[in-house]
């Protein structure tokens, strides 16, 4: 079976939605856990730009256009890939981007309840993922699974900058120890630099995790790149007609997963595939003209605005042109 990375999205979007809510599982799970940091690495916009980053385009996965020609690259999961829970917030950062390339999971760990326990909470959401085994912390690597190590993310602190905070650490449980200056070798930590500011907020920081993940070499070893010299995405395509519907399915979930961040299609249906197709109401012109931007952000989604540049066909007359400034800040 072919995994997809947007139903990973989707499945971390869920789980930022419940962790709003202190009562849901999840977040009293982590409570419980006394890890309630590991909810900022739920973080739905971050990992899906990085995973936009990584795979260099969701909507074509599996495949990913050469930059310098018309080729494209076929993306595979690694297989089955092994992680060590020594630091809870790398076994979930390993965990999530495994699981979006498709690859089959062994976490080795002493904390075997709660990662079973939470891969339960991320799977109640409905979304196709990946297998996951949960066995003891000195464990065997399966044969012929792959050992992952995920690298720390360590804050380097600018001279002057402090980070004896009591009221806001940095979190153990996703952070390494902070130091004063980068290292002086090779290291395949993530180091963040931090001045005053930005140091002042430690569990702000979580959310950036994820996309700093996908910039790093490390996440690599979870998936395997072939070149497919003189095949352009239209004949791989063509060529992957038995798992088409499968494919185009993932992007429906997707679609209707995104839709339903709208006030207008909040109550749309949820769809698992391309049978769901007609459970969907068709949109009519009133409706769309009503709902749309300038006038309406009712099928615009609850993510942060960026700004928006509207200009019609001047089909029946003179172009109109309608700009929506983003947010102080945003560009």
């Amino acid at each position: 079976m072919r995994y997809y990375p947007t139903d990973l999205l989707l499945t971390v979007e869920d789980a930022e939605r419940a962790l709003a809510d202190p009562d849901s599982g999840l977040a009293r799970l982590l409570h419980e856990a006394r890890l309630p940091a590991l909810a900022g690495l739920f973080a739905g916009a971050a990992v899906t730009e990085g995973l936009d980053r990584l795979l260099g385009g969701l909507g074509q996965y599996p495949w990913q256009p050469a930059v310098d020609s018309d080729d494209v690259y076929l993306l595979s999961p690694a297989g089955v890939v092994v992680l060590d829970d020594h630091r809870p917030g790398n076994t979930l950062r390993g965990l999530l981007l495994a699981w979006a390339v498709g690859n089959e999971v062994v976490v080795r760990t002493a904390r075997e309840s709660f990662w079973t326990t939470l891969a339960g909470q991320l799977r109640a959401f409905g979304h196709p993922l990946p297998p996951l085994r949960v066995t003891a912390a000195d464990a065997p690597v399966p044969a012929g699974a792959r050992l992952v190590s995920v690298p720390d993310v360590v804050p380097v602190l600018r001279t002057g900058t402090s980070d004896a905070r009591p009221e806001s650490p940095f979190d153990p449980a996703v952070f390494a120890e902070p130091v004063s200056a980068p290292p002086s070798g090779d290291t395949e930590d993530i180091l963040i630099v931090l001045g005053p500011q930005e140091a002042a907020d430690p569990a702000g920081l979580v959310g950036d995790v994820p996309a700093e993940d996908c910039r790093a070499p490390w996440p690599n070893r979870l998936l395997r790149r072939e070149h497919l010299r003189g095949t352009t995405l239209s004949a791989a395509r063509s060529a992957d007609r038995a798992r088409e519907a499968d494919r185009v399915g993932a992007r429906l979930r997707y679609l209707v997963g995104q839709a339903r961040r709208t006030p207008f299609y909040r109550d749309l249906p949820s769809v698992t595939g391309l049978d769901d197709l007609g459970r969907l109401p068709v949109l009519e012109k009133e409706a769309l003209e009503a709902n749309s931007l300038p006038g309406s952000r009712g099928m615009s989604t609850d993510r942060p605005r960026t700004g928006e540049v509207l200009r019609s066909g001047a089909s029946t007359g003179a172009p109109a042109t309608s700009c929506t400034p983003a947010p102080t800040g945003r560009t």
